[in-house]
């Protein structure tokens, strides 16, 4: 190959070469310049997930972990996020609560119940972790942001601006159906059976049967339960001396209500918060009790 020949060659691979590079650093420089550019590009989008399972129980996830809400009273839960955040828009939502408004299942607009996702916050301080749910609201917030149920939309943002993305489920209004609990019972002589612990301020039913040969019978009653407390109830004994039966106390061995014929068989206190079924015959007996609310 000729001196002239090599020269060219070579000198042809080296512009091929910094072609090459160069476009490569123009590719970089273009790159870096469009993401500075477009902060949005590295935002984050938090989903908080709220569902109601009823009038006791809410199940919380935040970005796809798990918050256990404290519940005030019935209808009604805190939780706190781990991240600051401000729910609602609008200078309404400084100085009052406010957040994500989602009607009920049988709600008028705007007329309500109202399913109530709140914040509280104010103009000096715009954010907080501790989050409010109230249910069956009869009133809401004027710059509550209008939700519809299991249907995600846009609350508010944490305190990065980053926005915050709510589905709110109301499940507990979705059935007709009562809750219930059945405990079955065969209980020796003297014992007593496991403890229920009826809903809390809330009335229930609790219904309950002797089967025993020679002593079938019923008595019910509604009980009040306060939780840590006491509960409270009036109802009916059983035949075959069938009279009222009315009462409150948080003591253990506590009568409510007798539910065999001869009055040997009954529910009682068996904490504040619980009941149970005694046996103070001298004999086996069997039945079920039904609690309902």
């Amino acid at each position: 190959m000729g001196e002239g020949l090599a020269r060219t060659t070579k000198t042809t691979r080296m512009k091929i070469y910094l072609k090459n590079f160069v476009l490569s650093q123009l590719t970089v420089i273009f790159a870096l310049a469009y993401f500075a550019l477009a902060p949005n590009v590295w935002a984050i989008t938090h989903s908080l997930l709220i569902t109601e399972n009823s009038s006791d129980s809410l199940t919380v996830t935040y970005d796809g972990s798990t918050i256990v809400p404290v519940e005030i009273s019935p209808d009604h839960w805190q939780f706190t996020l781990p991240d600051l955040v401000h729910f609602g828009y609008g200078e309404g939502s400084f100085g009052a609560p406010d957040g994500g408004a989602i009607p009920e299942p049988e709600a008028v607009p705007p007329l309500g119940p109202w399913n109530n996702v709140f914040t509280s916050t104010t103009v000096a301080n715009p954010c907080t972790n501790l989050v409010d749910v109230q249910s069956d609201s009869p009133t809401t917030n004027a710059y509550a942001v209008p939700l519809s149920d299991n249907v995600s939309g846009q609350v508010g943002y944490d305190c990065n601006n980053n926005p915050v993305y709510l589905t709110f489920h109301d499940s507990g209004d979705r059935s007709s159906v009562p809750n219930k609990i059945v405990l079955n019972y065969s209980l020796a002589p003297g014992a007593n059976s496991a403890a229920i612990r009826p809903v809390a301020n809330k009335p229930v039913l609790v219904m309950g049967v002797c089967t025993s040969l020679g002593v079938r019978g019923v008595g019910q009653v509604t009980l009040l339960h306060i939780a840590s407390s006491f509960l409270e109830g009036t109802g009916l004994e059983s035949p075959f001396s069938a009279s009222i039966t009315n009462g409150y106390s948080g003591t253990a061995g506590t009568h409510i209500v007798y539910i065999d014929y001869s009055h040997q068989v009954d529910i009682q206190v068996a904490s504040p918060d619980t009941i149970r079924v005694h046996n103070g015959s001298g004999t086996m007996r069997t039945g079920n009790v039904t609690l309902v609310w």
